[in-house]
């Protein structure tokens, strides 16, 4: 009895099939031989796997009638049309390029957790959505016409486009877009459909231009840039915010020093931002340095500089500066900075880098090699090189004791010969 409910509880008819079929007399028996089977299936399926069920546009499919002669008694199976939408994802090994007669997206809308940036298209500015689950670059319809010139168009056949969740959206143009990320460009081809967001970036650029997204810090990398990606109540509720003093500070006469800050309000802001020095400051007689800040951190150091002679104070609470979104950080590579730095260790320190790194762990030789690559003309290259400085004077205290005037020390004739006039 057990036996028999199980396989008709089973939802998948062959399997179902195969179980009747089987010779197992136990439930136990039943259940490994259903297990094979599925397991058989799984390993035998194709690279493609329609998620849902396909609909058709064509309401004269549905009808039955066949394409190819128009009967009504003989559906045609093996030509299905060019337009069809899918109520579910089609998955692929080779997700990123579009199926015929099919587009893909997450979602038509952006739900207001998802990652934007400001780009360009031809040349036009418009909030980008970067979105992994789009197989294709799309635009929004009003932004296209409002482009100018006029992207080529590219010809393409009927497609239909289609989200995870069964909406449905019309493609009206394929055309060929100019696309800035950053400082860079990229030609790239393009859909014009009823979308809600100006624009969605896809796989299809990510993944053709090198393109990748670091989801714990919020950046899109390229090739030597990072562009932080916000979200949409961070694009357009973004307001100017200010960095405050953390504590009072005396700032000596003509130096520079770093003092602790902290952001006045961290709702509405992104992880990086640029640190702008407050308008008011040089009147006090303090310069703040513009400088990139991390917003997540609790302390955020801020170089200040006192151009006067005497000691100014910054008092807890001042305002130092504004902090604004940070669109391009360009990056420098300090990893390729400080290996090239250890091969450059100068000629007459490598003995001294070849004894001394052997006590070291490799951190510190690496930072050891810096140092030498860095300040290496403050080391004599020999031992007749002393070199001499003007940058700095001192005194010598001789105490009460008087100068003493003596006669110069006279010199062999055969050594004054050979001096030369002065």
């Amino acid at each position: 009895m057990a036996q028999q409910q199980f396989i008709d509880a089973i939802g998948d008819p062959e399997t179902q099939r195969f179980a009747r079929l089987s010779s197992a007399t136990t439930l136990q028996e039943t259940l490994v031989q259903a297990m094979k089977h599925e397991a058989a299936q799984q390993a035998s399926r194709g690279s493609y796997r329609v998620a849902r069920q396909v609909k058709l546009d064509n309401p004269e499919r549905e009808k039955g009638r066949c394409w190819n002669c128009g009967a009504n008694d003989h559906p045609s199976v093996f030509n299905l049309p060019a337009k069809i939408s899918f109520s579910g994802r089609k998955l692929a090994e080779s997700f990123g390029n579009a199926p015929d007669g099919t587009i893909q997206v997450s979602s038509l809308r952006n739900t207001g957790n998802g990652l934007l940036l400001r780009g360009f298209i031809n040349g036009r500015s418009c909030d980008m959505v970067i979105d992994t689950g789009a197989n294709v670059t799309l635009v929004r319809a009003d932004v296209f016409q409002n482009l100018y010139p006029k992207p080529a168009e590219v010809r393409m056949k009927p497609i239909s486009l289609h989200t995870a969740t069964g909406e449905r959206a019309k493609v009206h143009h394929c055309v060929l877009l100019s696309i800035q990320i950053g400082s860079k460009i990229f030609q790239h081809k393009g859909y014009v459909a009823d979308i809600m967001d100006e624009c969605i970036i896809g796989l299809d650029v990510l993944r053709q231009f090198g393109l990748s997204i670091d989801i714990g810090r919020n950046l899109l990398r390229t090739s030597d840039e990072d562009i932080p990606l916000l979200t949409s109540q961070q694009l357009h509720n973004f307001q100017a915010c200010q960095v405050l003093a953390l504590e009072d500070t005396q700032v000596p006469p003509r130096s520079e020093c770093v003092i602790k800050g902290q952001l006045e309000n961290t709702k509405v802001i992104p992880k990086f931002a640029i640190l702008q020095g407050d308008s008011e400051a040089p009147s006090r007689g303090i310069l703040v340095a513009k400088e990139l800040i991390d917003t997540g951190q609790d302390v955020i150091p801020v170089r200040v500089v006192n151009l006067y002679d005497s000691a100014r104070a910054i008092k807890k609470g001042s305002c130092l500066g504004n902090a604004e979104p940070a669109v391009l950080i360009k990056r420098n590579h300090p990893v390729m900075q400080e290996s090239k730095r250890e091969d450059n260790v100068p000629d007459h320190l490598q003995q001294v880098w070849e004894e001394t790194k052997k006590e070291l762990q490799p951190g510190q030789q690496k930072e050891l090699a810096t140092r030498l690559a860095t300040y290496g003309n403050i080391f004599a290259k020999s031992s007749e090189d002393y070199g001499r400085t003007d940058l700095t004077k001192h005194r010598i205290n001789t105490g009460e004791s008087n100068p003493i005037k003596q006669a110069p020390i006279g010199c062999p004739l055969l050594d004054v010969k050979k001096r030369k006039p002065c």
